[in-house]
Formats: structure tokens, C-alpha cells, sequence
């Protein structure tokens, strides 16, 4: 809760190091409070699954490596 807190008042921490397309947008994680964040023209922007969602989208890499092993 304090990290949340956090970003609220400082904003979002970008993990740079975990970017990854979805084929339309790039996305990450916040390093701070772990929000799911998608890239817009005008920054990092928390992720809203009722508006960001789009059939064409690529699930993450560590699900898409999942999905690999199970098949």
C-alpha cells in the first residue's frame, strides 16, 4: 500500500528493463507497485484492461514461453 502511495505521488517507476511489444504497444510493469503499464504518444500510462484490450495483442513474453512448453 505505501509503494501505491508512492506512485501516486511521485508517479510510476518504469522497469525499462522488462519492456516488451504486444504487437501494437509497448508495455511493462511499474518496479515500484508492479501496475501493468502501456506506453501512449504522451508517456507510460497505467494499463486499463476495459480499454486496452485488443484481440490482436501478444500475451508477455513469460506467458508466451509458457504456453510454448506446454504445447
Amino acid at each position: 500500500m505505501f509503494l501505491e502511495a508512492t506512485c501516486f505521488i511521485s508517479g510510476h517507476r518504469i522497469a525499462k528493463d522488462r519492456v516488451w511489444h504486444d504487437g501494437h504497444n509497448f508495455r511493462t510493469d511499474c518496479k515500484r507497485c508492479g501496475t501493468a503499464m502501456i506506453r501512449r504518444m504522451n508517456g507510460w500510462q497505467p494499463y486499463m484492461s476495459s480499454s486496452d484490450t485488443d484481440e490482436g495483442c501478444l500475451a508477455p513474453p513469460s506467458e508466451r514461453a509458457l504456453e510454448e512448453e506446454l504445447s
